[in-house]
């Protein structure tokens, strides 16, 4: 067993436990014996043999992104983008690897050098966050194609969680399991609230829950996003309901998520996360209100790369993207601006977590006036030869 020899993670209550075995056998108690093994909560370490193989995946993923430009490479050419988002995974990565990274002065190079050494599971402090990565990762080219292919923006925030769902349902909750941790599977869910929408409150058109436990890991934290189509690297971030000054008043939640396209000809980069902040000063630069109902700001640059900073800065309580919080109720209050009610009229958890920890949450979030919703059915995969539903490959169900 790699776990017990050190190789893996171990929960805190091990010892104990596997002392009460111990004494249980050498009383003759074998039945109260096998009881207690199974309370046993460990790591069975990947192998040398799982590893490379989850390292030539990750390498085929990446040359596949290199090779249609679209997407993660397209980003690559915005400095102010890879500048911000090269930084945010240093600290998930081993001395060596990450002292290699830090060691690129441009940062394009940097850019480059994090990502081809993420492909190595063995480099990450938890090797687990090699999966939610290299996910997150294949969830932004996802969304990068759809949007090449013609997306229109309507219900483009489900699409999002939809595509979301589709990576986490099958490669990646494949791959998680792979790294031998007591059951993990990932879960997305879509809510809406029974009574009217509050948008204009809160400035936002979705909330996001992130709940996240894969053994020693731990990380829960709630922001608030505004989803906006930028074409040809333009964006409206006006409103008729003051979205923008409204969410500006949440700078510790307040989030921008641009999806890119470009005319046909041009590859796009991928979407890209932007603090509120950011937006404002790009908007009082541009000489706009925050109030204008249209405010065309320039969105190409900077941000961070939506699988950065989703796997390295939402889903990393050492940073400080989006707020912690302890409990359901604790999230939904910083949600709604200090109240617990009403909180945004639709929000997306995203939980890494066994199966009694996210049916705990589905049940305390409907305690809110929620009802769960199935997300959007689309094809994927069709330029790929694996066209297929995005629910095909979903292994949670829930009533």
């Amino acid at each position: 067993m790699d776990a017990v020899d050190g190789g893996g993670w171990l929960a805190t209550d091990f010892g104990a436990v596997l002392e009460l075995v111990f004494t249980d056998l050498q009383a003759g108690r074998i039945d109260r014996a096998r009881k207690s093994v199974k309370r046993l909560r460990y790591q069975a370490a990947p192998s040398k043999e799982i590893c490379q193989a989850l390292q030539e995946e990750a390498s085929a993923v990446l040359d596949d992104a290199y090779a249609r430009y679209s997407g993660f490479a397209a980003a690559g050419a915005y400095h102010n983008r890879v500048e911000n988002s090269a930084p945010l995974g240093l600290d998930a990565l081993r001395g060596s690897t990450r002292n290699s990274v830090a060691s690129w002065s441009h940062p394009t190079d940097r850019w480059q050098a994090f990502t081809a050494g993420a492909r190595d599971p063995i480099v990450f402090r938890v090797d687990a966050r090699w999966a939610i990565y290299w996910t997150m990762f294949r969830w932004a080219q996802d969304m990068s194609l759809d949007l090449e292919a013609g997306a229109i923006e309507d219900n483009y925030s489900g699409r999002a969680m939809a595509y979301l769902r589709h990576a986490l349902s099958g490669w990646g909750n494949e791959h998680l399991r792979k790294f031998g941790y007591p059951e993990t599977p990932a879960y997305i869910g879509n809510f809406e609230t029974a009574g009217p929408g509050i948008e204009p409150r809160l400035g936002s058109d979705f909330g996001l829950m992130v709940n996240i436990e894969i053994g020693p890991f731990v990380c829960r934290k709630v922001a608030l996003f505004q989803a906006k189509r930028a074409h040809n690297g333009n964006a409206d971030v006006g409103s008729h309901s003051g979205q923008l000054a409204t969410l500006a008043r949440r700078p510790d939640v307040g989030y921008y998520l641009f999806h890119h396209q470009s005319d046909e000809g041009h590859r796009a980069p991928s979407p890209a996360v932007h603090a509120v902040a950011d937006v404002v000063n790009r908007t009082t630069t541009a000489g706009k209100s925050l109030s204008d109902t249209k405010i065309g700001i320039e969105v190409r640059d900077g941000g961070w790369d939506l699988a950065a900073f989703m796997a390295f800065g939402l889903c990393d309580p050492a940073s400080d993207i989006g707020r912690k919080f302890n409990d359901v109720e604790e999230g939904m209050r910083i949600l709604g601006d200090g109240k617990i009610a009403p909180p945004p009229s639709r929000m997306f958890v995203y939980a890494i977590a066994d199966k009694a920890r996210v049916e705990t949450l589905r049940l305390e979030i409907r305690r809110h006036r929620y009802r769960e919703l199935d997300l959007p059915d689309l094809q994927v995969g069709k330029d790929r030869g694996m066209e297929r539903s995005i629910d095909d490959d979903f292994e949670m169900s829930f009533p």
